[in-house]
Formats: structure tokens, C-alpha cells, sequence
């Protein structure tokens, strides 16, 4: 059974996580854009000669080192309020935009769609800039990893391909199990032949170019979607708005080999799952969970997808525990 450790305890009362949503417009624009702005930003080719974007906030006087692997339709801008909040408790982040999200490059002509032909595409992305960027800069210190659904997927993958690379792993709302129209062999055969065919790179059904909005599936908090959307409308060419076939078959794929490789995650694994996702099945995350070697599931009843962009009351106890984790506890 997992505890707080006394210094969370404390935490929890005593330090305000985040900034409050009834005045989060005004306090985003003071304190997390200012923020966002003043991290380090770069770029770093991958060994197929890809060009990633990144952006990192080091702490000063920080010890521990986290990387951020954004979701789908996510990039780096996303995370500057959960980048905010960990630098607060001295922990530094390092954030990169996946090819074809945020400001990385695009692989197909139109920059809306999410396309991949395999999941080591990403894997390259993700060894890159560990290999290139984090570790020159923080030696042999522990590395740990935070993921969001998507990403989630890419760092399990990743640690199983290398299992020295993290210390520790926080998976929210991991992509584990994908919420499709069809059952998930019969959505893999309909992606795979478009693809096969030549379409790959091509919308699957009911997706297409962004125009500017999009329903709010995700989170209960209205003001922290809304300023997403904001953010996507005044960048819009940076916007991913829709999934190709290609990379719907190859995110299935992905899901059904972290299931097969679940027993091979042996490092320290905390898994938060939201009990009102709509867009990822928690089956495949509790499958995951029971059968990787140290893992610890904590789950939020009411909560949407992107758990690390709730409502305050729900958002405050995911950094706490994530902070937690990261600073203090050991399995």
C-alpha cells in the first residue's frame, strides 16, 4: 500500500498547486506565460534527419530531472502550466514536440494531420533528445519520465527497449487501450488496407483539416480547454487536428505490444487513470499495471481524459501525487 510521505502531507496544505481557475487568464498571462517564454528552446535532429523541437526549464538549484511526452494533438506549449508547477518544488523539465506535433517537423504536406508509418519513428524522436540534449546536460543523474496519453505509450515502449533510461515513470491516462468505432482488429484491418492502398496519409473518417475549434471531450475545467483553443486558433499552423490512417494502425499496434510487453517494465511506474475517459479504454491500463513488475495505480472517478488539465480540485491532487512521487517515494 503506498503512503504520503510527510513532506506531501504538509504539501498539500500548505502550497497552492498551480494557479486557481477563477482567475486563471489573468494569472496564466502573469506568471506560466512569462515562464514558458523565458525556457530554453532548441532543436535537434534525429537519426533519420528530422528536426525536433524541445524546450527545457532548469531549476537552479534542481536534483531531479523530469521528461514530458505530450499527447496526441499536444505539444510543448500545452505543458507550461504542468512545467510551472514542478519547477515551483525545484524539479526540471524537459519537453519535446513528436515529428508532425507543435513546432517539429511535419511529414506530410498538410501540418493538421497525425502521421506515422511506426511507433519507432517516435522512438527516434525520444532518443535524440534524451542522447543529444538531456543527458549532456545532466550526466549520469536519474532521469524520470512523465507521460500523457500518447506519450505515455512512447515512454513504455522506449523503457522496455531501454530499460536503464528512466529512474521512474508517471503515466497519465496512458494510450493503452484506443476508443474506436469498430472493434480494434476490425479498425487495424479497415486503417491497414487504406494504408496498403496507397492512403495512409490520408483522414480516416469524420477527421479532417482544423477549422478552428473542437468539441471538449478531455476535461471538466472550461477555462483551461478554452485556453488551449485559444492557443491552437493563434497558431493554427501548428495544429493537429486529425489522425491518418497510417498512424491509427500503427497506435493500435502499439497499444497491443505494450500489453505484450507489459512484464518487461521493470522500473517504478505509477499509473493515474481517469474514470470518465473518453477517448482511452482503463482495461488496457489496468491490464498494464498488474502485470509490469513495480506498478501503482491510482484512479480518479470523475475525471476526464487529461488529467493534468482538470478542474482545480481534481488537478490539485494529481501534481501533489505526481510531485510526490517524483520527489520522495520509493516502491
Amino acid at each position: 500500500m503506498r503512503f504520503f510521505s510527510l513532506f506531501a502531507i504538509f504539501a498539500i496544505f500548505e502550497l497552492a498547486y498551480g494557479i486557481p481557475e477563477e482567475s486563471y487568464l489573468a494569472e496564466h498571462a502573469r506568471l506560466v506565460e512569462p515562464f514558458y517564454e523565458n525556457g530554453e528552446s532548441g532543436t535537434v535532429k534525429t537519426r533519420d534527419d528530422v528536426s525536433i523541437f524541445y524546450k527545457i526549464f532548469s531549476h537552479p538549484d534542481g536534483k531531479v530531472h523530469v521528461l514530458i511526452s505530450h499527447g496526441w494533438t499536444e505539444d510543448t506549449k500545452k505543458y507550461d502550466e504542468v512545467a510551472y508547477d514542478l519547477y515551483q518544488h525545484g524539479i526540471s523539465t524537459y519537453i519535446l514536440d513528436y515529428r508532425g506535433f507543435g513546432q517539429s517537423q511535419r511529414i506530410t504536406e498538410d501540418p493538421h494531420i497525425s502521421y506515422i508509418e511506426s511507433y519507432s519513428d517516435y522512438l527516434k524522436d525520444l532518443d535524440a533528445f534524451i542522447g543529444k540534449v538531456i543527458r549532456p546536460r545532466i550526466g549520469d543523474a536519474p532521469l524520470m519520465a512523465l507521460g500523457h496519453s500518447m506519450g505515455s505509450n512512447i515512454l513504455s515502449i522506449y523503457a522496455v527497449e531501454n530499460p536503464q533510461s528512466f529512474r521512474k515513470m508517471v503515466l497519465v491516462s496512458p494510450m493503452l487501450d484506443i476508443v474506436t468505432p469498430y472493434p480494434e482488429r476490425i479498425s487495424w484491418l479497415i486503417s491497414e488496407f487504406f494504408s496498403v492502398i496507397g492512403l495512409g496519409d490520408q483522414y480516416i473518417p469524420k477527421h479532417g483539416p482544423y477549422k478552428g475549434d473542437r468539441p471538449n471531450l478531455v476535461t471538466n475545467s472550461e477555462v483551461r480547454f478554452n485556453k488551449w483553443m485559444t492557443d491552437m486558433r493563434a497558431n493554427s499552423a501548428m495544429a493537429v487536428s486529425g489522425a491518418s490512417f497510417a498512424w491509427s494502425a500503427a497506435s493500435l499496434e502499439a497499444t497491443w505490444r505494450m500489453k505484450d510487453d507489459a512484464s518487461k517494465l521493470k522500473i517504478p511506474l505509477f499509473i493515474l487513470q481517469a474514470g470518465d475517459d473518453a477517448l482511452v479504454e482503463t482495461e488496457g491500463q489496468d491490464y498494464v499495471c498488474k502485470r509490469a513488475r513495480n506498478c501503482f495505480k491510482m484512479v480518479f472517478p470523475n475525471a476526464k481524459h487529461e488529467l493534468l488539465h482538470e478542474k482545480d480540485i481534481v488537478r490539485d491532487k494529481v501534481i501533489a501525487e505526481v510531485v510526490d512521487y517524483l520527489l520522495n517515494f520509493n516502491f
